[in-house]
Order: structure tokens, then C-alpha cells, then sequence
């Protein structure tokens, strides 16, 4: 019975170390790393073994290096254009690279954080005035003007939010465009170029309720192409508000020509 006894005891150490060697053994397979993926596309120039295609541009937080991996690669995750993400995923190396090149397996281990990209807002104006400052300083008080960090539109162009810069929405409403080569811009302009060529113009209506009253804010919209797109050419909106006529009501003896303000948007650092 003593013997018996022994080789039970024996028996059940065995299949715990068993159990907690196995156990370590798949904690150490693969890396695991935090990587930040971009809300587009990009792409990713073909090679001896692979063609040109689209990718997902991805970042590890550790050391910054740049991983370009299909949209539908990291098991377990579902990619959204537009949306920035933060995960945690398991990055193994594949001693037989897959078919379509592939050298190393990603698993989704959690999805730390994500969020809508907004088009980023950079804020720019120029005065033709004879008492520039006075029309300086009250562009800068901004009270006036819809002010925020970006903007953050639905895909049918319909609505937008404004946001500040923690992403947190300041306000939100209603969008309608008109599409068209204008007859002819407000000279005010020329005081503010694009420095990109210029792809077309539309108008940009933003309307938004403030408490009973319907508010309204038109742009003149001017779209540009931006170097770097690749088969797909990037572009930018630029909204242009001609001032001059407020300016020359609200400072009369400021001897005002010409006032512009301009919304240079960004989307993804371009």
C-alpha cells in the first residue's frame, strides 16, 4: 500500500511539471508587441516573390519599426479605413513562409484603444490693411469662428463633428456641398495659395443648431493632389473664407484691402 502511495505521488508531480513546462513553453512562442496601425491603406511596391498591393502601414511601439501587413492578417482583427488602432498582438516567425510570401503569423491578443481619425485643422490667415494688427488680433481671438483640431466627416460627406485636440467632440451638425468651378475667386485669396496643384473646387455649407437659431458656415473648397499617392493620388481640402467685407464693416478706419482665412486640412500626418 506504501508502495502504492509512492508511485501516486510520484505519478502526479510528473504531470504537474509536464503540465507547467507545456504551459511556459507557449508563453514563450512568438513575440508579443504593441503596434499602431494607420487609418489607410498604403502601397507596399512589389518584389521578386510578391506584386505590388495594398497593406496595412503599421508601427511597434518598442523601437518603431514599420510593418507593412495585409488587411485580413492579423487573425482575429477586422480593419476599418479611417480608424486608428493601437494592439497587442503575437507576432510568430513561419518556418514554412505561406504561399502569398508571408514570413511571419500575427495574432490579435487585444485591441488597446481606437478611434476615428479627424482631418486635422491648421489654421492660416493674411491682412492687406493699413492698421494690420487690429484685424491680426481679431482673427486670433477666433470667438467669431468655428475653432477646433479636426474634423471628423461620415462617409457620404453629410455630416461633421468638430473636435479639439484630445479628440473629444466641441460641435457637430449638418454638411452640404455644391460641386462646380466657381466663376471667379475673391482676389483675397491670392493673398493665401495653395502651394499644391489644384485637383477641382466645390462649396462647403456647414450648418449646426445653436440653441433655436440655425447656423451656417460656407467655405470655398479647394481640393488639391498630394505628392506621395501612388496609383491612388492623395488629396487635400482647403476651406478659404473671404473676410474682407467683415472687416471694412467691423473697422472702418483700418483701411482694409483684402482679409483671408484658411483651414489647411491634414489627414494622417500628410
Amino acid at each position: 500500500m506504501r508502495t502504492k502511495e509512492i508511485l501516486g505521488i510520484m505519478l502526479l508531480f510528473l504531470c504537474i511539471s509536464c503540465f507547467m513546462s507545456c504551459d511556459k513553453d507557449d508563453d514563450n512562442v512568438g513575440e508579443i508587441v504593441v503596434i499602431s496601425i494607420s487609418p489607410e491603406l498604403v502601397w507596399v511596391s512589389s518584389t521578386s516573390s510578391i506584386p505590388a498591393h495594398l497593406a496595412m502601414e503599421c508601427t511597434i511601439e518598442e523601437n518603431n519599426k514599420k510593418l507593412h501587413i495585409a488587411e485580413d492578417q492579423i487573425e482575429g482583427f477586422e480593419y476599418n479605413k479611417g480608424y486608428e488602432y493601437k494592439l497587442k498582438v503575437r507576432i510568430t516567425s513561419l518556418e514554412n513562409p505561406a504561399t502569398d510570401g508571408s514570413t511571419d503569423r500575427y495574432e490579435l491578443i487585444e485591441i488597446i484603444s481606437q478611434y476615428e481619425t479627424p482631418f486635422k485643422i491648421q489654421l492660416k490667415y493674411a491682412v492687406d490693411a493699413e492698421q494690420k494688427s487690429i484685424i491680426e488680433d481679431d482673427l486670433r481671438d477666433n470667438s467669431s469662428f468655428l475653432v477646433g483640431s479636426g474634423y471628423v466627416f461620415n462617409k457620404e460627406l453629410s455630416t461633421w463633428t468638430l473636435v479639439d485636440a484630445d479628440n473629444i467632440p466641441i460641435s457637430n451638425g449638418k454638411l452640404h456641398r455644391e460641386s462646380g468651378y466657381p466663376v471667379e475667386l475673391p482676389a483675397s485669396y491670392k493673398l493665401l495659395p495653395t502651394d499644391e496643384q489644384i485637383a477641382t473646387y466645390a462649396k462647403f455649407i456647414f450648418s449646426f443648431q445653436s440653441g433655436s437659431e440655425q447656423i451656417e458656415y460656407t467655405y470655398d473648397a479647394i481640393i488639391t493632389y498630394i505628392a506621395g499617392g501612388g496609383r491612388d493620388p492623395y488629396c487635400r481640402l482647403w476651406f478659404y473664407e473671404d473676410l474682407t467685407d467683415y472687416y471694412k464693416t467691423k473697422y472702418p478706419d483700418a483701411g482694409v484691402k483684402g482679409v483671408v482665412r484658411v483651414q489647411r486640412l491634414s489627414y494622417n500626418n500628410r
